[in-house]
């Protein structure tokens, strides 16, 4: 589990690998703001909870089937 800070911090490496992980911001918090705030500290989507099984399903997939690397 990563807090924005560390997501931060985790974005800022040099080295290309890890700095590039998928990351999904699973939280209570549901305001626009809050989305936000998630997505400019790195994470690649927010999913305020509860989420749907079959949405976070859809999410996993899509960070892990990127269009870039199919075809």
């Amino acid at each position: 589990m990563w807090t924005d800070i560390h997501m931060r911090r985790i974005r800022a490496l040099d080295d290309g690998q890890k700095s590039e992980v998928a990351a999904v911001a699973l939280t209570a918090y549901a305001r626009l703001e809050d989305r936000t705030e998630a997505m400019s500290a790195g994470f690649q989507n927010h999913l305020p909870k509860p989420v749907e099984p079959a949405e976070l399903l859809t999410v996993v997939h899509s960070l892990a089937n990127p269009r870039s690397k199919r075809g």
